[in-house]
Parts: C-alpha cells; sequence; structure tokens
C-alpha cells in the first residue's frame, strides 16, 4: 500500500468508522492530533519488517499481511482512548475494544477490497 491507497483508505473507510464510532459510544474520543500520520508510519515501518522476512517469490507482500500490519499500525497508536467517568463505573466492552474494533474493521476492509478487486 503506498501512501495514495492509504489517503483513500482513511477517506473512504477508516474516518467513517470513526465517525460511526463516536457517535454511538459516549465512553471513547477520538486523539486526533498526529493519529493519521503515525498510523501510517507505523505501518510503514512494519510494513517493511515483514516483506524483509516473508515475502512471496514476485517480491511482493501478502495481502493478508497488509491488512494485519494495517490492525497492528491502529492498535499501537491508539486513536481512541476512554473519556473520565468518574460517576460512572461500568464500560461497555466495545469502549474497551474500540481500537481493536477500528483495527479489525479496517483489515477486513482491505481484505474486502482485494477481493472485489480480484472479482472484477
Amino acid at each position: 500500500m503506498d501512501l495514495t491507497t492509504y489517503e483513500k483508505l482513511w477517506t473512504e473507510s477508516i474516518k467513517p468508522k470513526i465517525d460511526r464510532m463516536l457517535s454511538v459510544d459516549e465512553d471513547i474520543f477520538f486523539v486526533d492530533g498526529q493519529v493519521k500520520e503515525k498510523i501510517w508510519l507505523t505501518y510503514e515501518d512494519y510494513k517493511n519488517k515483514v516483506h524483509s522476512y516473508m515475502r512471496n517469490p514476485d517480491g511482493r507482500i501478502d495481502r493478508h499481511k497488509v491488512a494485519s500490519v494495517m490492525l497492528h499500525s491502529i492498535i499501537i497508536n491508539k486513536p481512541f482512548e476512554l473519556k473520565f467517568l468518574s460517576t460512572k463505573q461500568e464500560v461497555n466492552s466495545s469502549s474497551l475494544l474500540a481500537n481493536e474494533i477500528l483495527g479489525f474493521n479496517t483489515a477486513l476492509a482491505i481484505v474486502w477490497s482485494f477481493l472485489m478487486e480480484d472479482a472484477f
């Protein structure tokens, strides 16, 4: 995945999912700042490590590895944090796992895009 593809993934998949998650979960907030860039830089770093050790004979990284590296990059950079909940003692599991949910859904979107590309 190059930077242009990542920008498209962010605009069409990741950011809309972030917005949906924020609209239905009052216990989390999005850590804006440089998280988009941090996810990209982490992705590039880990992609290069994976590519060095596990590559196809044609020199390209496997599609499922692209998805798993992006999932890892999202989880590591934690775009969501829990709000301070002084009066509320219970938190939904989806709130606790917001970063993992976003990462998993993004990985599925990547795999799905590869499948759709092959279908046409």
